[in-house]
């Protein structure tokens, strides 16, 4: 399992999305989009909330199994 830090303000996030597994990515995702949800987000929540989205996305094309629910079965 990678090492993600988090600090009460934010999230250090990882240079290589490809290294983590789809549960790390989930609760990265979740954690950017509190960040988004706050007052102040961190400056580059947004940025990384899409890239945790198009790696889920990859993943789940050359999964081949197709459909949304690929990812949470």
């Amino acid at each position: 399992m990678s090492t993600v830090i988090e600090t009460p303000e934010e999230t250090t996030f990882p240079s290589d999305l490809t290294v983590l597994s789809i549960d790390e990515l989930l609760m990265l995702s979740s954690r950017c989009y509190r960040q988004l949800d706050r007052k102040h987000p961190v400056r580059d929540a947004i940025v990384q909330y899409y890239a945790i989205a198009q790696e889920l996305e990859i993943r789940e094309a050359c999964d081949g199994a197709g459909g949304a629910g690929a990812l949470f079965a």
